[in-house]
């Protein structure tokens, strides 16, 4: 049979390159079907990833634009709440070009891919499922959906939908200060209500900036921008490029022998949105089901347990924590970053539950520590 694989991949993003290449180098025939003429194209994000995140997954250094060493809480009034240590946090990164490494590395390890493929429709076939792209037909044992926040598989295999979106909005800018090793994060009801605005550094006074909000945001990041930055320039609402971002996963996301991964099951942290370190775990998880799946014909079922039990504490507090910051005004804002402030030994208590990857254990604990001045019952 012509195009037949172990395992179709439905996406090309990291996610998907990633779980392509675990299964080349376990010597499966796998092919990865990518809408886009180019891996990594038009992608809107802001590229923040963790020190543990490149060491665990092996991911390109060479993608890595800037060394990020602190993060500044600001809240409304200008307070700052500074973390600063004397190694990386995390890096910035050339997203795009992170993409096409991704993919480089799949298909040194033996991976196919098939740019500017619209996968269309998936249909079992005999023992098999037939992928329809484009006039042509692809036939795999076992079909990963890697597709990002297009749910369009999900939908018609009854998997569901993200039960809410957050929405982003970022523009890249020039601003007149220093490009230091530093992420700012802004708090406060008018410019971000309910959530964060950051500023982060890429090079030569080149700053990305955006929020990312319960509402489509673009006019309080341009607000932000001009009023809390204090923007000289001239900013179009048609400069800034915007997304939704799954907030909370799927009810299921495996059928058969066809797993979601990524973004498209939801796997995406719901107080920062960010997904590609959970994402690429969960693509872990999911090439040890489909490797005993493809040697031992055993059902993937477990699948959705197993990622559920590792991240249902993390994606449950980011969305008990952002319905409670959209009832914070900013006076409350204001005295809990005074409480912090003047109280050394909380801060003495908190720094070992900082973890840029897993925020459950500090966000829980800041919620006990102000349970009374958040009103918290």
């Amino acid at each position: 049979m012509k195009n037949l694989y172990d395992v179709l991949v439905i996406g090309g993003g990291p996610v998907g390159s990633y779980a392509a290449r675990l299964l080349a180098e376990k010597g499966f025939t796998v092919c990865v079907l990518e809408q886009k003429e180019k891996v990594g194209e038009g992608v809107i994000c802001t590229g923040v990833i963790s020190k543990e995140c490149f060491e665990k997954f092996g991911l390109p250094r060479e993608a890595i634009l800037k060394e990020i060493k602190s993060l500044i809480f600001i809240s409304p009034n200008d307070q700052h709440l500074e973390y600063i240590v004397p190694y990386p946090l995390a890096y910035v990164i050339n997203r795009e070009l992170f993409d096409h490494l991704l993919a480089a590395q799949a298909q040194k390890s033996g991976a196919q891919f098939k740019l500017g493929v619209y996968a269309r429709e998936i249909t079992e076939h005999k023992r098999y499922y037939r992928v329809t792209a484009d006039g042509n037909e692809f036939y795999a044992k076992f079909v990963i959906i890697a597709t990002g926040v297009n749910y369009r598989f999900q939908k018609r295999l009854g998997l569901g939908t993200p039960p809410r979106f957050l929405y982003g909005s970022q523009v890249v800018l020039h601003q007149k200060k220093d490009v230091d090793s530093n992420i700012e994060i802004y708090l406060g009801q008018r410019y971000c209500p309910g959530s964060f605005a950051w500023v982060v550094p890429v090079d030569k006074n080149l700053f990305r900036i955006g929020t990312i909000l319960s509402i489509k945001g673009k006019e309080y990041l341009k607000r932000f921008i001009e009023e809390r930055l204090g923007y000289d320039g001239v900013l179009m609402t048609q400069q800034i490029e915007s997304k939704s971002i799954a907030h909370g996963a799927l009810k299921r996301s495996v059928q058969g022998k066809i797993l979601v991964v990524g973004e498209a099951a939801g796997q995406v942290k719901t107080t920062t949105g960010g997904g590609i370190f959970t994402g690429l775990l969960c693509a872990e998880i999911a090439i040890d089901y489909l490797t005993s799946g493809l040697k031992y014909g055993k059902p993937l079922d477990e699948y959705d347990v197993t990622w559920r039990s590792l991240l249902s504490v993390e994606l449950d507090i980011g969305r008990r924590i952002r319905s409670l910051a959209s009832k914070i005004n900013d006076k409350t804002i204001e005295r809990l970053f005074s409480f912090v402030k003047h109280n050394r030994f909380w801060i003495d208590l908190v720094l070992p539950k900082i973890n840029f990857d897993f925020h459950s254990d500090l966000l829980n604990f800041c919620l006990k520590s102000f349970s009374h001045l958040l009103k918290i019952t």
